[in-house]
């Protein structure tokens, strides 16, 4: 679990040990997550990454046109994810069967880039990917 700075350092330090992002790259590769040859994320059934598909559109989120056109200029940059509506709904319950998968609040959004290069889908990494792997420098 990572919810405070520290632990966010603790869990950077240990992936720069365990081979930093070219190491996670490649086993993200290796899962299916990107494709070896544009380091873009992949949009297959299996692996399913959803927010990569419902950033590049593959998916869509029909309860999400409002808020997604509220972005204005930045629509085509950015894209508005929502929790699934049982999770939504369950935000608050103490449920051991919802805990691990509720939502964090009753509207929980997601704001997640359409760039789909695999470094900006998981924060660790940001900033690590070297500029000769296609990092920004």
């Amino acid at each position: 679990k990572i919810a405070e700075a520290s632990q966010f350092r603790e869990a950077r330090h240990l992936l720069k040990g365990l081979g930093g992002a070219v190491a996670l790259r490649e086993e993200l590769t290796f899962a299916g997550f990107v494709d070896p040859i544009t380091d873009m994320l992949t949009l297959n059934e299996k692996p399913l990454n959803i927010f990569a598909q419902l950033a590049s559109g593959t998916v869509t989120q029909a309860s999400l046109v409002c808020e997604q056109a509220a972005l204005g200029i930045y629509a085509g940059k950015y894209c508005i994810c929502a929790n699934r509506p049982d999770n939504d709904r369950h935000w608050d319950s103490q449920d051991p069967a919802w805990i691990s998968k509720a939502s964090m609040a009753r509207r929980h959004r997601f704001l997640t880039t359409k760039n789909l290069h695999w470094q900006w889908f998981n924060m660790l990494i940001a900033g690590l990917v070297p500029a000769s792997e296609g990092g920004v420098e």
